[in-house]
């Protein structure tokens, strides 16, 4: 593949020809495939390998489990109907577990490709991406893939394709409306002003609307051509052109979005030369992604004003000084290395210390950029343990490197057993920290592990001459386990150090040891100009913790499954036999099932590979996670003697 280097450098200085653009989609939708066929447009891999190469995922793990794992930037050029344009493409991960890598991309892009599987339509991981677009301000353009799929598995008539595809247009702009945000016509969609494409990206062909009635070309000729050959339509309608055009006319250019995102993402002094993507500006850059390799850590990040270049800069957020040994131009798997890159690009650079999220400046000014908002709770683990004692710190140095990258993932030591105890959000993101840890040094690791929690079901209120310390339960409306602590008559200082106990002090719950959750701490200081004493305090705490009375909850997932009737009892059966609830089924478009309702994390391990071999690979199962909740009488012993044996209490 030769790349373009110099006339890359030169369109990067044309900022009404540059687009950022991410490809969105719920999980196998196809959008590595659609970037496939982007990349084979740009000259930089064969049209014949499109869709079959997924060169964005250059990950091995990425190529064996056939889903996107991090995401990925490429720059290339492309052509418009009248000129060439620089497309900095971003390509996403679909899968739940990679939902934070999914949001801080977004703060990469301007504009966004939503892939949307024709057959499957409007899933759950679909919803997330588009109200993260709203949030982040990105305009995004609908591509309705896999309509071959409609005419060869579903056996379409050319009305019920139709009907589909305006039932999950109807859908998406539904959406956009319930999501709210004011200004909801910017991201509405319209087949007529060709803001919504049809086709299929693994067959290299698609249309709008207005190239369909150009060429005379109806749903009946598709149809025809489809089933006489799936490549056929490729040549009266290829993918490649279309895409190329409708990106260019369709998606807004970096100074454009600038002055429409920049008030919502930004937080204290607003520079013009910001809002307006000027070059001449001062530099201030995002940092999106890091990764660490041979002891560099190499960063994706977004130029918003000024020009990046080798140099120190400040984190406009800490203080910290940042130095900035290279910067490139990023292929994929690779960066060229480049003098300059300006405002409105994608860019990588090399440092030795960075953070994802950080807003790096040249100069000081009294603003960053608002970390992106995703709501990531840790609810399931595994105890790793080193094979050689010796190396316990590598272990603990390559998790804050996992954790710096990933960031929602959480790490402790388990001061009983010694072993290292990993939290994430699902099996697929623990399986691959684990691969990642034992590929550098030889560990132990356990069958995954819920977290569980003790909640409060009374109040207690404890006092002596100096203070007085009331607890009691209080509910939580947003799924996550809080608790509110108030410090009534002491200093800055001392509220400091006594919020440092109390944290320590709810590690470990009264019933087994889990954390206590949703508990709200009132401790006033009789005397404020009294000197605090920690002990005295420590033990009236004690006191009243030893009489908070606090029951189990444990996490559910919120499940959706898709499947064909046919296997619907099979589902079902062993969706009961896990203790989930059953919240509706709902028929969707063809031969297909949708079953949503909750599950136990407990006895939810496991569950997607099981439900892909009962039903030989005909059904899909995405698992968020819903809340805690109480555990029930029924299995609240047996929680109770796991937790203890795990602990070594039993």
């Amino acid at each position: 593949m030769k790349i373009p280097l110099e006339k890359i450098k030169s369109l990067m200085w044309k900022t009404k020809d540059v687009r950022n653009v991410g490809i969105v989609a719920h999980v196998d939708h196809g959008k590595s495939t659609l970037s496939d066929v982007i990349l084979s447009e740009a000259g930089y891999i064969a049209k014949d390998l499109a869709g079959r190469l997924l060169y964005l995922d250059y990950l091995e793990e990425e190529q064996k489990r056939g889903v996107t794992i991090k995401t990925s930037s490429i720059s290339l050029i492309l052509k418009s109907p009248s000129k060439d344009y620089l497309l900095n493409l971003v390509d996403t991960p679909g899968h739940v577990d990679f939902s934070g890598k999914i949001t801080r991309a977004l703060r990469l892009i301007d504009g966004a490709i939503l892939v949307i599987d024709a057959v499957e339509g409007i899933m759950s991981q679909t919803e997330y991406v588009l109200r993260e677009l709203i949030r982040e301000n990105v305009k995004p353009i609908l591509f309705i893939n896999k309509i071959d799929r409609l005419i060869r598995e579903m056996n379409y008539s050319s009305s019920q394709i139709q009907a589909r595809l305006e039932d999950i247009i109807i859908k998406y702009n539904s959406l956009i409306k319930t999501f709210g945000k004011d200004d909801w016509k910017y991201y509405f969609v319209d087949p007529k002003n060709e803001t919504v494409l049809f086709g299929s990206a693994l067959y290299r062909w698609g249309f709008t609307v207005k190239t369909a009635l150009e060429k005379s070309i109806k749903f009946d000729d598709i149809i025809k051509m489809v089933k006489d050959d799936p490549f056929s339509p490729s040549k009266e309608l290829p993918l490649g052109p279309l895409v190329s055009r409708i990106i260019y006319e369709k998606l807004p250019n970096p100074i454009d979005a600038q002055r429409k995102r920049i008030p919502h993402l930004w937080d204290g002094q607003l520079p013009e030369y910001l809002l307006e993507c000027d070059p001449k500006g001062a530099t201030i850059v995002y940092v999106s992604k890091i990764q660490y390799s041979s002891g560099r850590v190499l960063c994706t990040a977004r130029v918003f004003s000024g020009i990046l270049k080798p140099g120190t800069y400040i984190n406009l957020e800490s203080g910290d000084g940042v130095k900035i040994n290279h910067v490139g131009i990023l292929l994929g798997s690779n960066m060229k290395i480049v003098r300059e890159v300006p405002a409105g690009n994608v860019v990588g650079f090399v440092t030795s210390k960075c953070e994802v999220g950080a807003t790096l400046g040249s100069e000081k000014i009294s603003g960053y950029f608002k970390k992106p908002s995703y709501r990531v709770i840790p609810v399931i683990y595994v105890a790793v343990t080193p094979l050689y004692p010796k190396d316990f710190e590598k272990l603990l140095e390559l998790l804050e490197k996992i954790k710096l990258e990933e960031q929602n993932i959480e790490y402790r030591i388990n001061k009983d057993t010694g072993q290292i105890l990993v939290w994430g959000i699902g099996e697929l993101q623990l399986e691959l920290i684990i691969k990642e840890l034992s590929e550098k040094i030889k560990i132990y690791t356990s069958e995954p592990l819920v977290s569980y929690r003790e909640t409060p079901k009374n109040a207690v209120r404890k006092e002596n001459d100096d203070y007085i310390v009331e607890i009691k339960p209080i509910s939580s409306d947003s799924g996550e386990m809080e608790n509110k602590i108030e410090l009534r008559g002491f200093s800055t200082e001392e509220k400091e150090i006594i919020e440092g106990i109390i944290d320590s002090m709810l590690k470990s719950g009264p019933l087994v040891g889990e954390p206590v959750s949703n508990a709200e701490i009132v401790i006033e200081k009789r005397d404020k100009k009294r000197k605090v004493d920690i002990n005295k305090l420590i033990e009236l705490l004690t006191k009243a913790l030893i009489e908070v009375k606090t029951e189990i909850s444990e996490p559910y997932y919120k499940f959706e499954i898709v499947t064909k009737p046919d296997y619907m009892g099979t589902i079902i059966n062993e969706l009961t036999r896990r203790g989930g609830k059953i919240d509706k089924i709902i028929g969707e478009e063809g031969d297909a099932v949708s079953v949503r309702g909750i599950i136990p994390v407990r006895m939810a391990i496991g569950l997607p590979s099981t439900l892909r071999e009962l039903t030989h690979g005909n059904a899909y199962i995405q698992l968020t996670f819903h809340d805690y909740l109480e555990v029930s009488e029924k299995v609240r012993e047996s929680i109770i003697n796991e937790i203890k044996s795990k602990k070594g209490l039993v």
